[in-house]
């Protein structure tokens, strides 16, 4: 769900594949997207028969989208940078109750506490992301409680709880200046 180009980490996620299927047998890894990277990243998982586990759309209609991110067992956000609007795909998972192994960079750092609502791994590091992956598939317990405390968090980003705390920071306001 985002432009297959290196900033994204897609060069990150090849490097993993071949180690993260070997562990977990089963695991496929699903990419949404088009860009500069698609022929290397089908390319690579033809060249090292990995094409079973690679799952490749161009484009997927806004509203498929929220079933794709409650079947994976992990979702990755290794991208080197993100800004706000550009986090959506994240927060998306996260409001779908998906564990995320995110990189940590500063507008992701304010959705995503590490070991609490996802787990955060220094930008470029394919270790980490290959642990944090293998770590979430193998303990149900944590994938769980990241995935519900990522629900949780994304909550306080809906514009009801946003109207809400804004009605209260102006009700205090208005309370303060009267008893002035």
């Amino acid at each position: 769900m985002a432009s297959l180009t290196p900033n994204k980490g897609i060069p990150e996620i090849l490097k993993i594949m071949p180690a993260v299927v070997k562990k977990i047998p089963q695991a496929k890894f699903v990419l949404i997207g088009k860009g500069p990277l698609k022929e290397k990243v089908l390319a690579f998982s033809r060249k090292n028969s990995l094409h079973s586990h690679l799952l490749h759309q161009d484009y997927i209609e806004h509203h498929q989208l929220p079933p794709i991110y409650n079947m994976a067992d992990v979702f990755l956000s290794p991208t080197h940078y993100e800004a706000a609007p550009a986090a959506n795909t994240l927060i998306q998972a996260m409001a779908c109750a998906s564990p995320v192994v995110a990189a940590d960079t500063a507008d992701v750092r304010f959705y995503v506490k590490n070991f609490k609502s996802g787990i955060l791994i220094k930008v470029g590091d394919t270790q980490a992301l290959k642990r944090g992956i293998i770590n979430i598939y193998q303990n149900k317990l944590l994938a769980k409680k990241l995935a519900s405390q990522a629900r949780l968090a994304v909550k306080e980003l809906s514009w009801k709880t946003v109207a809400k705390k804004t009605l209260n920071i102006y009700q205090k306001a208005i309370n303060k200046n009267r008893l002035s």
